[in-house]
């Protein structure tokens, strides 16, 4: 799964940062995706209780379902990478 995590938060700092200089709506939930993912990551990697990893889980599920949303309404290489490596984590977790 870390690899999985790895691409998603790669992708979505890269889209949020060419998201900014062209002024698209979908700065915000990349960086929060990006965010959420760090702390399951950091979460998976420490070996967390198991009820914080779950909740880390569900909250990154909901974040990715946001981010799939905003990016894929765009057609450019970014958003369309981001969408798709969120829907991969995504499937990943809801296994």
């Amino acid at each position: 799964m870390e690899l999985v995590l790895n691409e998603c938060i790669q992708n979505c700092e890269t889209c949020a940062l060419k998201c900014v200089v062209e002024k698209l709506d979908c700065v915000d939930c990349c960086l929060l995706c990006e965010s959420i993912c760090k702390s399951l990551k950091t979460a998976v990697i420490l070996n967390s209780k198991k009820t914080i990893v779950n909740s880390l889980k569900k909250t990154c599920i909901i974040s990715l379902k946001d981010c799939i949303h905003h990016c894929s309404a765009h057609n450019n290489s970014h958003c369309k990478k981001c969408a798709q490596s969120c829907s991969k984590l995504l499937n990943k977790l809801s296994a």
